[in-house]
C-alpha cells in the first residue's frame, strides 16, 4: 500500500545532502540544491590563479568539505564546474621552462592512494607510530582545522605550513634528509607520497607550493632543465636565497608610488601568468 507520509520522507532524504559535510561534528542540515548553489557561487566567484578551497556552507570558512562528498555532488550537476576546481589547482604549479618555453602544469602531483603508498609512507616516516602521527595532522589539514579529543573544533585554521612543520618534528633529526629539494620526477619521496595520498585538488596543490617555497630548486619533466620555483629563472641562482635574488633584480624603474596613499610598490610583472 501507498504510504503518502514514507514517500514524502523518502523524498526529503533523496532531497538532503550527505550528513557530515566537513567533519563528524558537522551538524548541517542542507539540501543538496543548497550545497550545489554554494559550491556554484564559490567557483564562480573565484579566478583562475586562486585554488577553490570547498568550504562548509554550515560551519564557515575554516572548515573544507570532504573531497568525496563535494566532488560526487558537483560531478552530478555540472562536470565543467569540477573540472574548473582541478585545473585552477593545478595552475599553482604552473611553470614554463626555459629551454623549450612551454608553460604546463606537468609539476601537480596526482592523487594515486593506494596500500603501497600507504606502506611506502609508514616506510619513510620511520613506523607505524609516526604514520598515525602523520595520518591525524593530514585530517586536520584535510578538513582545515584540529579537533581534541572529544572532536569539538580548536580555535585557527590548519595550513600547509602547520602540517609541514609536524612532520618535521616527528621526523626529529631525520627530517633534513628526508624532506629535501626534489628530481626530475617530483618533490622528495616523502612529500610526493603524501601528496598522492590527498585527493581534494586544493590541499594538494597548496601542500606542494607550500614545500615549494622552503625548497624551490625542481627540474622540468619535459627537459630536464633546473629551475628555481619561487624566483621563475633558470638556475637556482647558488650563493643567493630567493629573496636575495629578487632584491638584486629591482630597479628603480621598478619601483613605483600607489596614486592614492603613495606607499612605494614594486612592480612584478614577470610573475604574471603563474
Amino acid at each position: 500500500m501507498h504510504d503518502p507520509a514514507a514517500a514524502e520522507a523518502d523524498d526529503e532524504l533523496a532531497l538532503a545532502a550527505p550528513r557530515h559535510l566537513c567533519s563528524s561534528s558537522c551538524n548541517a542540515t542542507v539540501c543538496r540544491e543548497c550545497v550545489v548553489r554554494h559550491m556554484t557561487i564559490t567557483i564562480k566567484d573565484g579566478f583562475d590563479a586562486k585554488a577553490v578551497a570547498m568550504t562548509c556552507p554550515a560551519c564557515g570558512p575554516t572548515h573544507i568539505m570532504k573531497s568525496r562528498v563535494w566532488s560526487e555532488l558537483l560531478a552530478s550537476h555540472d562536470p565543467s564546474l569540477l573540472e574548473t576546481v582541478q585545473q585552477r589547482a593545478a595552475n599553482l604549479l604552473s611553470l614554463q621552462c626555459f629551454n623549450c618555453h612551454k608553460r604546463s602544469n606537468a609539476l601537480f602531483e596526482d592523487y594515486t592512494d593506494d596500500e603501497s603508498n600507504t606502506e611506502l609512507l609508514k616506510k619513510l616516516m620511520g613506523g607505524d607510530e609516526a604514520y598515525a602521527q602523520l595520518d591525524l595532522m593530514r585530517t586536520d589539514y584535510l578538513r582545515g582545522f584540529s579537533t581534541d579529543r572529544e572532536g569539538l573544533s580548536r580555535a585557527g585554521a590548519v595550513k600547509a605550513t602547520d602540517l609541514l612543520c609536524g612532520i618535521e618534528a616527528l621526523l626529529g633529526d631525520r627530517a633534513a634528509d628526508v624532506i629535501t629539494v626534489g628530481d626530475q620526477t617530483g618533490p622528495a619521496p616523502l612529500i610526493k607520497a603524501l601528496l598522492n595520498s590527498i585527493e581534494d585538488p586544493e590541499r594538494r596543490a597548496t601542500l606542494q607550493v607550500s614545500y615549494l617555497r622552503k625548497h624551490p630548486q625542481i627540474i622540468t619533466k619535459c627537459c630536464g632543465l633546473e629551475h628555481c620555483f619561487n624566483c621563475h629563472v633558470k638556475g637556482s641562482h647558488q650563493g643567493q636565497t630567493c629573496d636575495e635574488y629578487q632584491a638584486s633584480k629591482v630597479t628603480v624603474d621598478d619601483v613605483i608610488p600607489c596614486p592614492k596613499c603613495q606607499v612605494n610598490l614594486v612592480k612584478v610583472s614577470e610573475l604574471v601568468g603563474w
